[in-house]
């Protein structure tokens, strides 16, 4: 049948096409209209919804930057006059310093009266004042035979004569701070300690910012945010260096990894509790 000279076919055909766009543009509840005009739903991770996600060209890249470094070392150590601190702080590089110093000697003096456990020994004592234990003074100085052994059979061995030489021979690795703050930077974001003041607002908590213990033991970089249908943060995902224990046991001052095993890792589950979000980008 044709009305108007249009055949019913046709006139069907319109209004189901009709109906399929109205269905197509109406948002369902617990849902945001993004930027590009499509409706995702802002319940969950902001990488799979899009709702809150990094947005700046910073944000982005400390993501990126962060999730590429997960399951490698968190990068060689160094002094920095930014606000973090290595593992030479409060008179510890001296002492590494003093320990290498008697060790290398040692070495170089063969034959000598004293034997490798008198050796030791006199090394551990180098490390009186410190915060280490006793276990971790131990496993400092079997950390100096090695790698002053292995510069020996190389011919490469030089006495390191401050701070930085002295992290680089032990390949010490960046603690939490260090690596958060220098992947930030890399990336062009600001330098932003423990210090620093926390972003107030939680609707402007971004993947790409930092997440910061209170009581400053543990820095860590986010890289995704789990919201509920009325926009809050309810989970964190986070990258961050130092968080679990190397092969060689659990360490303290800080807590972790021994500092020539420190990776980075990525977890989540972690709520705001104890906690601040940091703006790598607000001065």
């Amino acid at each position: 049948m044709r009305v108007f000279g249009i055949s019913i076919l046709t006139i069907a055909a319109y209004l189901f096409a009709f109906a399929g766009i109205s269905m197509a543009v109406e948002p369902t509840k617990g849902s945001v209209k993004a930027a590009s005009s499509h409706f995702v739903n802002n319940i969950g991770w902001a990488s799979q919804t899009g709702f809150r996600n990094a947005e700046t060209r910073v944000q982005k890249a400390i993501v990126s930057k962060a999730l590429g470094a997960v399951g490698r070392s968190s990068g060689q150590s160094v002094t920095s006059s930014s606000g973090w601190l290595t593992d030479t702080a409060d008179g510890d590089g001296a002492r590494m310093r003093r320990a290498i110093e008697i060790y290398a000697g040692w070495v170089y003096a063969q034959p000598s009266q004293y034997n490798l456990t008198q050796i030791k020994a006199r090394m551990n004592s180098a490390f009186s004042g410190s915060a280490y234990d006793s276990l971790r003074r131990q496993k400092l100085v079997d950390r100096i035979v090695e790698v002053v052994n292995a510069a020996v059979r190389r011919n490469a061995y030089r006495a390191p004569r401050n701070d930085n030489e002295t992290l680089a021979l032990l390949g010490v690795r960046a603690q939490c701070l260090e690596w958060a703050m220098t992947t930030a930077i890399s990336s062009g974001g600001l330098a932003k300690g423990y210090n620093a003041a926390g972003v107030s607002n939680p609707t402007e908590f971004r993947p790409g910012m930092g997440l910061y213990k209170n009581d400053r033991s543990h820095s860590m970089i986010i890289v995704d945010i789990r919201w509920d249908a009325r926009g809050n943060p309810v989970e964190f995902k986070v990258a961050e260096s130092n968080f679990k224990a190397g092969s060689t046991g659990s360490w303290i001052n800080p807590a972790g990894a021994a500092p020539w095993e420190r990776t980075v890792t990525v977890r989540s589950g972690l709520s705001l509790s104890g906690l601040k979000v940091i703006d790598f980008e607000r001065r």
